[in-house]
């Protein structure tokens, strides 16, 4: 799980320096991913890892920590109808040990960003994806990144309110069950 969220969300090193615009100072996070306004949250449906209690959780990346946000009962059924779709299979979804939900907040990219934020922040989901997908591999487990889901099960399950904050991707993540390697 550690190496998981550093590779997708962590910071390397934090740079300080003053610029006028950014309230804090100005600093800037060197992460192991590329970056366009930081305007994401990592929150962890967390069903099957060791040492971890079910629930859901949020990634805090200048820490390196998870903290644990709510139990959910009956948390597999609810990842099951969160990306349950006749057209297709996501039973996967509800056996994984983790389901990686990515939050947006654009006005945190659009302040900055001006009339690139949107693009920015597309560009940044797709190098985060990008990388949970490398990282996975790298530990032998398999992982598939969903956009198929249904937007307000997914806001509520993870406790965003879904207008200034949204879920824009998950992705599971998990050890290859045997029969699902064919």
């Amino acid at each position: 799980m550690s190496f998981l969220l550093w590779c997708t969300q962590g910071v390397k090193k934090v740079i300080g320096g003053y610029r006028r615009y950014v309230k804090d100072g100005g600093r800037n996070y060197l992460r192991p991913v590329a970056v366009a306004g930081n305007s994401y949250e990592t929150y962890l449906s967390i069903f099957n890892v060791e040492g971890v209690e079910n629930g859901i959780w949020r990634y805090l990346p200048l820490s390196h920590q998870i903290v644990f946000l709510k139990s959910v009962k009956d948390l597999q059924d609810r990842i099951a109808d969160t990306f349950t779709n006749p057209s297709q299979n996501q039973s996967y979804t509800s056996k994984a040990a983790v389901v990686f939900f990515w939050a947006c907040t654009p006005y945190k990219g659009e302040w900055l960003g001006r009339d690139t934020a949107h693009k920015n922040m597309l560009l940044e989901l797709g190098y985060i994806s990008h990388q949970l997908y490398l990282a996975a591999e790298a530990l032998g487990c398999g992982c598939c990144a969903i956009g198929g889901y249904y937007q307000e099960k997914s806001d509520e399950l993870i406790g965003v309110d879904g207008i200034d904050e949204f879920t824009v991707l998950c992705s599971s993540v998990g050890y290859v069950l045997s029969e699902e390697k064919n």
